[in-house]
């Protein structure tokens, strides 16, 4: 009698094994919740998750007080895919999203919409395009202000539209 060869049914399952593993992990990373924390010394750059294509292309971040102590309002800037964006970065260049006024004293996470501009929302489509970055620069609101560091964390941000 004939019996069959485990090493030929092992291998297989073993393969297939692995490639699910391997799908677990990928997407495992992908959703993994990033953030950083934006003072007006260093601004802070998280990876954007892409979120359902059926809305407008705007960016949908999270921001939240990382430390009540501070004090500053501030003004943060939002780039996306500039990583190396400060405070002195051009407002009119293609990554250059919005800004927005924020008070490191707020009750807690807020989240703010920022519509994307079509130029902008191309070439996040691209299929060369990587995973978007985002850039948060905090800036002073109000020139003379008292001193403090602005320190905001910058949760998790969606990029919906794409």
């Amino acid at each position: 009698m004939l019996y069959p060869n485990p090493c030929r049914q092992a291998k297989p399952r073993w393969l297939a094994a692995l490639g699910l593993m391997t799908l677990v992990a990928l997407s495992g990373s992908a959703n993994a919740a990033t953030s950083a924390v934006a003072t007006l010394a260093e601004p802070a750059t998280v990876i954007a998750r892409l979120g359902g294509a059926d809305a407008e292309p705007a960016l949908r971040l999270q921001v939240s007080p990382a430390n009540r102590a501070t004090g500053a309002q501030v003004l943060l800037r939002v780039f996306v895919n500039q990583p190396d964006a400060d405070a002195q970065s051009p407002l009119g260049g293609v990554g250059f999203v919005g800004s927005f006024a924020f008070s490191p004293e707020a009750d807690g996470p807020e989240e703010v919409g920022l519509p994307l501009a079509p130029q902008l929302a191309q070439l996040l489509r691209a299929p060369e395009a990587g995973p978007p970055t985002v850039t948060v620069v905090p800036v002073p609101l109000r020139v003379g202000a008292p001193a403090g560091d602005g320190a905001v964390t910058v949760g998790e941000a969606v990029i919906e539209g794409l």
